[in-house]
């Protein structure tokens, strides 16, 4: 297992491309992504509006677009290709075309096109140039909506709706009041950097680990069988390495960067402790399962790196795991990543407790008994078969 521990912390020390993914993938990515959705919330977002109306409600319709936090109109054009120029220049992050027929059309109770072209370079400005506008779409509505009534429906009909009482429906976005984008979505990105960059690094290291084994891993001759006790020492031995280094990296990226960027803190620290020490092993023992599938690593670093948005969705924070068909509900638990975002996330973020994410640790639990038997028996394989 020492032998193991020192020939594998050599050989990851000694790639550059392994530090790169492993060092600069950790690091890179946990202060990117911070960086990039650092404002959380986008406030006046830049827009050019298109007004083929030129009434006074198109114009009542632009100040209260003005007027909403999201949005700030930056320039009234003439047509399309004006208002193309302004983007391309930079000045604006989404267009407002409002139809020439907008007031007859709402005046005789019919539907009104209306418009809205946002960039998707900045997520955040699409997400804030579409609340905002949606937000002045439908005060303007609720102030307009008796005129309209008054003018087209009966006094019988209209005695009706104003006898009615309506229903308010007020929401409360649960442990993200403000809405950030960041708050909701980093915290389940960290485990998704930690969980896949180490299964790369492993994946890379699959190029190298055939010569060592065909060398004799564990004296200094090669033995006509390797045991199932030293196949173990190898894997643990791997495994320990990997859990090390990484507990190292998620001190920087569970613990530094929430307080730099203001995300989520709400765990404890001994349920942090818990959640690695289950965490960090499983992934390790299912990257050394995963790679086994590869014959070099660069085919295994070729499927990896498309992993990430697959992982965030069957985390269950995207999309509830409750609503996830049943093949999709049993990979979310085959899999460490996703098990490890939603425990994450209920601690960090929700403040749960260590019995209120007991499903998800005992499932990480389970994966680490089972990949451990999966890799022992995937490892023998391979040991014997290089041996000869």
């Amino acid at each position: 297992m020492l032998d193991t521990l020192r020939h594998e912390a050599r050989s990851v020390a000694s790639s550059p491309a392994i530090v790169l993914v492993m060092v600069g993938g950790v690091v890179l990515y946990g202060l990117l992504y911070n960086f990039l959705y650092r404002p959380n919330v986008v406030r006046e977002a830049p827009v050019v509006v298109v007004d083929h109306s030129h009434t006074p409600l198109s114009r009542h319709l632009v100040e209260s677009v003005d007027a909403t936090p999201q949005v700030a109109v930056v320039a009234e054009v003439g047509d399309i290709g004006q208002a193309r120029g302004v983007m391309a220049q930079g000045k604006a992050e989404g267009t407002i075309i409002i139809p020439h027929d907008l007031e007859r059309r709402i005046g005789l109770g019919e539907e009104a096109l209306f418009v809205v072209a946002a960039s998707t370079a900045e997520f955040l400005y699409y997400e804030a140039i579409q609340s905002g506008t949606l937000g002045a779409l439908q005060a303007i509505d609720h102030d307009l909506a008796p005129q309209v009534a008054a003018t087209l429906l009966p006094a019988d009909r209209l005695l009706a709706i104003a006898q009615a009482k309506p229903v308010e429906v007020v929401g409360a976005p649960l442990f993200n009041p403000t809405k950030g984008y960041g708050k909701y979505l980093l915290p389940a990105v960290l485990i998704v950097i930690i969980c896949q960059t180490m299964l790369m690094v492993v994946c890379l290291r699959t190029d190298g680990e055939g010569k060592h084994f065909k060398n004799s891993l564990l004296c200094g001759q090669r033995p006509p069988r390797i045991s199932l006790g030293d196949t173990l020492a190898v894997v643990v031995g791997r495994g320990a390495l990997y859990t090390f280094l990484y507990a190292l990296f998620s001190l920087f990226l569970l613990g530094l960067l929430p307080y730099l960027f203001g995300l989520p803190h709400l765990a404890r620290w001994q349920d942090l402790f818990v959640l690695g020490a289950l965490l960090l092993p499983s992934n390790a023992l299912f990257a050394l399962c995963f790679a086994s599938l590869f014959r070099d690593g660069d085919g295994a670093l070729l499927v990896v790196t498309f992993f990430s948005l697959g992982l965030l969705l069957l985390g269950g924070i995207s999309y509830p795991l409750e609503l996830m068909p049943t093949p999709w509900v049993v990979l979310h638990h085959l899999l460490p990543a996703p098990v490890g975002i939603l425990a994450y996330v209920k601690m960090n973020s929700m403040g749960a407790s260590l019995g209120e994410c007991a499903p998800q640790l005992l499932t990480l639990a389970l994966q680490i008994l089972a990949y451990l038997l999966l890799a022992l028996a995937l490892t023998h394989h391979r040991l014997n078969k290089q041996s000869r």
